[in-house]
């Protein structure tokens, strides 16, 4: 399951992304440059990119 959330501050551009899966919990910060804030599916999508092989070589078949 991932969740992901923005910041409340305008000027503090981060959206952050926490899991959890087969035992492995996270959270992944995300700054992107110019200001602007990744849109939901930006950031779901990345954090997948992210964690994604990292599962995989974890899971139980």
């Amino acid at each position: 399951m991932i969740t992901c959330q923005r910041s409340v501050a305008d000027s503090f551009p981060k959206t952050t992304c926490f899991w959890a899966d087969y035992g492995a919990v996270g959270a992944i910060d995300f700054f992107p440059p110019g200001g602007d804030h990744f849109s939901m599916l930006q950031a779901v999508e990345r954090t997948k990119e992210f964690i994604g092989p990292a599962l995989k070589a974890t899971a139980k078949p």
